[in-house]
């Protein structure tokens, strides 16, 4: 068992990546003596729940102004957190940053030319910024940093510097992009996920024994950027269906657009208004759901990995979504979880067999449930751990 690390978040607030932050914190907590955690206090607030306290972490929280609420807090802490990032990169000797800061990244990977401490960053939806493609599925302020953190990455300094990537769809996607993206120390492993049991397991569904109505469902932050808005073209093309409860449809989660120009009766939104929902009631609402929705564009997610897809896992529920690398990926390896569509039409289609009773979802119930078993806790962290005693 290796002697201490230092764990660092530095710009996370609250729920924002809870559930792969506290995996993994609990899973370095498993290889060293001594984890020294630092973040801000709303995210660890929602983090320590998944972490197991067999042996005492020490924790002391960074300064946070996110949480006021206008436009330079972003940037702001982001400036903040590299002295936060840059002070215990110093005192460590091995660290793991659970976000990376580019303006920290550009300082560390030039001083650990010298001091050669082992750093390790764990890559999220930044990396969809190496695609020229990818910054158009962020916001535009957001772009800028996306844009410093391109420049920043592709500086060839790679000095005992670690990349945790998360999904094997994921690292091959990335090492098409650039030659260099080879000489690049990865840790490849799937999307740490809280497969323990829902707040509702076992609450059958009231209202589909009474009126057999199929509830579909887009799950998490609802964006522009992820199609998003699709829902409520889909649902006023069963404008009919819905008016005689045959079909339902749900946005569960944050909605991040601007819904005033589309019909808002055909679509039930429980976020609406709200900057967060509760792990809790956000669970209890996806497990009334037969199908999740994803609309996806074909060409993104390639170097993302989804939380939604994850939730769905979790939930046995089936998926319709229009194809990508991301999706492709994991149903080619364990099977139909339910249905890849080309396109809106398709989707149409599939929900036509759905009215019409035509379809089974035995098959795609067994193919998630391996597919959570393959993935769970243990399994991830044996193969973190079997890269991390190669370093």
């Amino acid at each position: 068992m290796r002697e201490k690390i230092y764990i660092i978040d530095s710009f996370r607030k609250g729920n924002e990546h809870e559930v792969v932050n506290g995996m993994l914190i609990n899973m370095y907590k498993s290889m060293y003596k001594k984890v020294i955690l630092r973040t801000v206090k709303s995210h660890y607030e929602k983090i320590n729940k998944y972490i197991k306290f067999d042996r005492d972490i020490n924790y002391r929280c960074i300064l946070n102004i996110r949480e006021i609420n206008y436009k330079l807090a972003t940037l702001l802490q982001y400036i903040i957190g590299v002295f936060y990032d840059i002070y215990y990169y110093i005192k460590a000797k091995e660290i793991l940053f659970l976000t990376i800061n580019p303006f920290s990244l550009f300082f560390i990977k030039f001083l650990n030319i010298l001091l050669k401490k082992k750093v390790i960053f764990v890559c999220h939806g930044e990396l969809d910024s190496l695609r020229k493609e990818g910054l158009n599925y962020f916001s535009i302020y957001y772009r800028f940093i996306l844009i410093l953190f391109r420049f920043i990455f592709n500086i060839k300094i790679n000095m005992n510097i670690y990349y945790i990537i998360l999904g094997e769809s994921i690292k091959n996607n990335l090492l098409q992009l650039n030659p260099y993206y080879k000489k690049l120390n990865l840790i490849v492993i799937d999307h740490p996920y809280d497969y323990s049991e829902t707040f509702f397991k076992g609450i059958k569904r009231e209202n589909k024994s009474k009126n057999n109505t199929i509830k579909l469902g887009i799950v998490g932050v609802a964006t522009k950027e992820k199609n998003s808005d699709k829902i409520f073209e889909l649902a006023d093309m069963f404008q009919q269906e819905i008016k005689d409860k045959k079909l339902e449809f749900t946005i569960v989660g944050k909605i991040k657009f601007n819904i005033e120009k589309y019909n808002k009766h055909n679509v039930k939104m429980p976020g609406l208004g709200k900057d967060l929902i509760e792990r809790e009631e956000y669970e209890r609402i996806v497990n009334e759901l037969d199908y999740i929705l994803f609309f996806y564009d074909k060409d993104s997610y390639k170097l993302i990995a989804s939380g939604s897809f994850f939730d769905a896992i979790k939930m046995g529920k089936p998926i319709i979504s229009i194809k990508n690398d991301f999706f492709n990926y994991y149903f080619s390896k364990y099977g139909d979880m339910g249905y890849l569509c080309d396109n809106i039409n398709d989707m149409i289609n599939v929900i036509n067999n759905l009215l019409l009773k035509n379809i089974k979802t035995d098959v795609f119930k067994n193919n998630i449930k391996r597919a959570k078993n393959d993935l769970s806790y243990n399994n991830i962290f044996i193969n973190l751990k079997n890269q991390m005693e190669k370093l």
